[in-house]
């Protein structure tokens, strides 16, 4: 129920926008942070193993905790 879009902003920056029914955030982060989290997550959560894992504020708290 919602979309998701990414896109490089400048040299070192990305922009995530969210949208859903209930309205749009916009995102910013440093390339280097962002694509640190997502290497992260690979971590808490293997490839195609998503829908297993039903936990999401449990693993967002522990890659958030490695920022």
């Amino acid at each position: 129920d919602g979309d998701v879009h990414v896109w490089p902003c400048g040299p070192d920056r990305t922009v995530i926008e969210l949208r859903s029914p209930e309205g749009v955030a916009l995102l910013e982060f440093r390339s280097a942070d962002l694509r640190h989290f997502l290497l992260r997550s690979y971590d808490v959560v293997a490839p195609g193993k998503e829908p297993l894992r039903l936990g999401l504020e449990r693993g967002l708290a522990a890659l958030l905790r490695g920022v």
